[in-house]
């Protein structure tokens, strides 16, 4: 089968996009004899990423979901005989849609809150615990919904953590902070701030280890390393911190594993979230995106992370303050890791998979 993915990445629009649809297609790479990534925005780290995995990348000369990008996209599925189009972006309206509709593509479409006046796709996959029907009244005959966490789509690292089991120690010894692969407001600073504030409290200061591990990820999108850098060097250097020791990584290819290794999480609520869930990490999670609300009031209810709100309405003292709560709580991490990975079982990518061979122009192309 001969696939194509529409997808952007940008500082603007951020990573997640495109990280999902990297997720999707590493499973139907077995099945797979073309996948092409078209961007008209591409960071030039993950471009590289991409053609590493052996896809191969091609770039439009447009606006992001204009006309003249649905042309040429139609054109290069066209001319490459594709079987899927996989779509994932806010700006591929039902304009948008409704043209790669008319020349007969075959196409999924990732949504994230229902905010199209109408859907044209074969299928819409909103993996968000979040999702509702509702929400998708308005759309073609034929459009079939894939919604909800059983949905959640995770990359090929973690297949191999399928059967992993965390054990949660009574102290913390280390942290993970990771705000998305942009953190265009520059939020990761503002939780290496409060690391300062939570080493300060005695409560805190009386239960910690010998040394406090943390391991800041940003993403490609991130212009903002070196002012990060040098607020990392002046706090670990104070006496005062002299335990407290802080990596930073840049384009971690290791996410599985640094997920593992840690004891909290501090996240953006993007799609890191069922990444934690499934690794059974405790999460304390931060708004960072309009498109998040939904889904970290939802895990919030779920039981599965703690849920501070809009990150220009938090404090670094009241991130402080919810690592403080939650470092002198055992029981409820042990509680908030059972349920996620209650929440996210792993199997996703195999629904999906599932669902895409019962569509009779699907099987046919692949048989």
């Amino acid at each position: 089968m001969r696939f194509l993915v529409r997808v952007d990445a940008s500082q603007t629009i951020g990573t997640g996009h495109l990280m999902r649809t990297l997720a999707l297609v590493q499973a139907l790479q077995p099945i797979a004899d073309l996948i092409v990534f078209v961007v008209v925005e591409l960071l030039p780290a993950l471009e590289q990423r991409l053609l590493d995995q052996n896809f191969q990348v091609k770039h439009l000369r447009a606006t992001i979901g204009d006309l003249e990008d649905s042309k040429q996209t139609i054109d290069l599925a066209q001319q490459l005989q594709i079987d899927w189009l996989i779509l994932d972006g806010y700006d591929f309206k039902p304009t948008y849609q409704r043209a790669i509709k008319s020349a007969a593509i075959r196409f999924l479409y990732f949504d994230d809150y229902g905010h199209l006046s109408y859907y044209w796709a074969d299928l819409v996959l909103n993996q968000n615990v979040s999702a509702e029907p509702a929400w998708y009244s308005d759309r073609h005959p034929d459009t079939k919904l894939l919604l909800g966490s059983n949905y959640a789509l995770l990359r090929q690292e973690f297949a191999t953590w399928q059967y992993w089991q965390r054990s949660l120690d009574l102290n913390i010894s280390q942290l993970l902070i990771t705000l998305g692969g942009s953190d265009p407001d520059n939020v990761t600073l503002k939780v290496v701030q409060a690391l300062a504030m939570v080493r300060q409290t005695q409560s805190l200061a009386a239960s910690v280890a010998s040394v406090l591990k943390v391991t800041v990820v940003i993403g490609a999108g991130y212009r903002y390393a070196e002012q990060l850098k040098h607020a990392i060097a002046q706090l670990t250097s104070a006496p005062s911190h002299k335990n407290l020791k802080i990596e930073l990584i840049q384009n971690a290819t290791q996410m599985a594993h640094l997920i593992a290794n840690a004891d909290l999480a501090i996240a953006a609520a993007g799609s890191t979230c069922w990444e934690l869930a499934f690794m059974g990490l405790p999460a304390i999670l931060i708004v960072t995106a309009e498109n998040q609300r939904l889904i970290a009031a939802k895990l919030a209810e779920l039981g599965v992370s703690i849920n501070l709100g809009w990150h220009q309405q938090i404090t670094p003292a009241q991130i402080a303050m919810a690592i403080d709560r939650l470092w002198r709580d055992p029981q409820q991490r042990l509680v908030m890791s059972k349920n996620g990975q209650r929440l996210i079982d792993g199997q996703g990518k195999s629904r999906i998979l599932a669902k895409l061979k019962q569509i009779p122009g699907f099987s046919a192309a692949n048989g």
